[in-house]
């Protein structure tokens, strides 16, 4: 926006017919005021905008009801293959998944939910990993999962390997010489990777009016801000501080917190689900670093704080479902790992 005097009423510049130069100077002087106070108040406007935290605006599908199918530390067929991992075992995920497929014609969910570790033991190292292959393409080609949409969330074998190469995946980039039609067998299209960023958030509204929010974080990327040298799981294999450092963590929390509050800001009936890969309660004797305590912690503590509904998880390889001060925990880390 740019502010000044109109081309006839420049100070020295001849009175328009009609008007005597007192009326001419008069008009000047009063335009001349006028600027000054215009420009005044457009640069508190601005100082005000930029000062005032700026509310987003949620993008909302609109769907009859929400069905979804959830399943965590799956990718295990590459792993078993290779004799990576002792307790890989092709044959476990190749169980679930036909159990998946079944599920999905009989529920016909909206979406598949990843609960993290899609890649055992370390993760992808790039598009041309045949991970993707693998643990993924082949293993879920089924008749009713194949075109089924993933939403894909990280775990700590993930963060092991390069996460950049799934969140390219996730953009439909795919390998050199990527067919869905690959030696005559049908795999998932390109678009049914749900990845857009290591968190996210989707919003739908039921025909009903009532709002879901699923709201999609990243379990090691929250630690990297809580944790010292030397307290955090496979802390050697953490090379990317974009993914996992204590700068990206910070950002994850702030967007957490603001995305948690608008979400239940407002009068509309809302159902608030979390997704992560660790758990915030668990009931398996398993071994927590320090770090990973620090974030249960202040999670549990923003749950209670913004009216979560539920945080659904993976990580430990059990099904198991706790209640904490009205927020129910799910755990589903049964997707082909050993048990």
């Amino acid at each position: 926006i740019c502010m000044g005097y109109s081309d006839g009423f420049r100070p020295g510049r001849a009175a328009p017919e009609g008007l005597a130069i007192g009326e001419t100077q008069k008009v000047t002087v009063s335009g001349r005021r006028w600027s000054i106070v215009a420009g005044l108040t457009l640069t508190l406007l601005l100082l005000t905008t930029l000062s005032a935290p700026r509310k987003r605006v949620f993008q909302v599908e609109k769907v009859p009801d929400i069905r979804f199918l959830s399943l965590g530390d799956f990718g295990v067929a590459r792993c078993a293959r290779n004799g990576e991992h002792a307790k890989c075992s092709e044959q476990s995920q190749q169980l679930v998944a036909k159990s998946l497929d079944i599920a999905t014609k009989e529920y016909q969910p909206k979406f598949l939910l990843s609960l993290g570790d899609n890649f055992y033991p370390y993760g992808a190292s790039s598009l041309e990993d045949d991970q993707f292959q693998l643990s993924y393409e082949h293993m879920y080609n089924l008749p009713h999962i194949r075109t089924k949409p993933w939403l894909i969330s990280i775990g700590d074998h993930d963060h092991c390997g390069n996460i950049s190469s799934m969140l390219a995946y996730g953009r439909g980039l795919r390998r050199e010489g990527w067919s869905e039609d690959e030696g005559g067998v049908k795999i998932p299209p390109r678009d049914t990777y749900g990845l857009p960023g290591q968190y996210y958030h989707k919003v739908y509204r039921l025909f009903g009016g009532q709002l879901f929010h699923l709201v999609v974080t990243d379990s090691v990327l929250l630690e990297g801000s809580l944790a010292n040298p030397g307290e955090r799981r496979f802390e050697k294999r953490l090379k990317n501080p974009e993914h996992s450092g204590p700068v990206a963590s910070r950002r994850h929390w702030s967007w957490l917190e603001t995305t948690l509050q608008e979400a239940n800001e407002g009068s509309e009936p809302r159902l608030i689900l979390v997704v992560g890969h660790r758990p915030v309660f668990s009931a398996v004797n398993r071994g927590r670093t320090v770090s990973e305590e620090r974030v249960s912690r202040r999670l549990h503590s923003l749950f209670s704080e913004f009216g979560v509904n539920a945080y659904v998880n993976g990580h430990d390889h059990a099904m198991q479902h706790l209640s904490k001060d009205g927020v129910q925990y799910f755990g589903n880390g049964v997707g082909g790992f050993d048990l």
